[in-house]
């Protein structure tokens, strides 16, 4: 059965995303309660690259705007998701769990964040982190195999951050290596190949053989820990459950062909009303290590603040559970 695309990337002018960014900045920044606007990373890939902002308020300050959808069209092209929210307090004490990096301020006054950390924390902490994302990655790519609807531009979003999440295990397959290189390599060459879209498909049916059992393998030799205080779901119709072995069951129903090119996101949110995902994951509950406590205490803590004092800001969180 074949696939089809959506989602596929438009060629954008370097100097449109550096104009749009100062606009979005600005636009912020008068904002009351707001300290700081960050930017999170750069511009590697034009028309693929999209734009993350952090925007940093004073504590207990509430704001109820939707910065996100008051964006233009093309605004919104840039700015994939919604923005994230912080306080100032919990800005200092990101730091120490390590979410983001490569802070570059765009507007306000510079907040020089906490870098307090015990020895064995880093390690474990950035460990979990990769493997948040790297479940994640599993869980997108499996709904699009479901759902036979490929999202190519989220795909070379995610590919790129793959290969960073890789770099915490050394001993990872040099198969997995070599075909998240390859998705890198289509990334670059996206506007300049005319067979781009007959190779992500490709790559993808390959991915979706290989990765699962080399993110197992990971699994089985790297503890990951899930805090029992949490969700345990990903989205209203995605869950998690212990398992021996990495695995996931599906129940619902696929509708009738839609022109996806078109109406592309909504098609999806109609798919996840019909269905249902079961994610098995070897996880542990039990025993978590103390630095880890703390990293799921300031996870927990940042979601509640936020939907408290800034509902439409993400946390600084790794977004893997609802």
């Amino acid at each position: 059965m074949s696939y089809c695309t959506t989602d596929i990337p438009k060629p954008t002018d370097p100097s449109a995303y550096h104009s749009i960014l100062k606009s979005v900045s600005k636009k912020i920044s008068a904002i009351e309660g707001v300290l700081s606007v960050y930017q999170i990373g750069g511009i590697s890939s034009p028309g693929i690259s999209d734009l993350d902002l952090v925007v940093v308020f004073k504590d207990d300050f509430k704001c109820s705007l939707n910065i996100h959808d008051s964006l233009s069209i093309k605004e919104k092209y840039l700015f994939i998701h919604k923005l994230y929210g912080t306080s100032r307090s919990h800005f200092l004490e990101s730091s120490k769990y390590s979410f983001f990096q490569n802070y570059s301020l765009l507007s306000g006054e510079e907040i020089i964040r906490l870098t307090d950390r015990d020895e064995e924390s880093p390690g474990l902490i950035q460990t979990q982190i990769a493997l948040e994302y790297m479940l994640k990655m599993y869980v997108n790519v499996i709904v699009q195999e479901k759902y036979r609807i490929v999202q190519v531009r989220s795909l070379l979003l995610h590919g790129k951050a793959l290969s960073y999440d890789l770099g915490y295990f050394k001993d990872s397959s040099q198969s997995l290596k070599k075909i998240v290189d390859r998705l890198l390599d289509i990334r670059k060459n996206w506007f300049e190949n005319p067979q781009s879209q007959k190779l992500i498909l490709d790559w993808f049916r390959e991915f979706c053989i290989v990765y699962p059992e080399e993110l197992n393998s990971i699994m089985q030799s790297k503890p990951f820990y899930l805090d029992s205080n949490s969700s345990n779901r990903i989205a209203r119709n995605i869950s998690i459950v212990k398992s021996d072995k990495l695995h996931y069951s599906h129940h619902g129903t696929k509708l009738p062909p839609f022109p996806v090119n078109i109406i592309g996101k909504k098609y999806f949110r109609l798919m996840n009303r019909f269905n249902r995902f079961e994610i098995q994951v070897p996880f542990r509950s039990s025993g978590i290590p103390d630095g880890l406590r703390a990293y799921f205490d300031f996870q927990q803590r940042q979601r509640s603040y936020n939907s408290e004092y800034i509902p439409h800001f993400y946390p600084l969180t790794s977004s893997l559970l609802a």
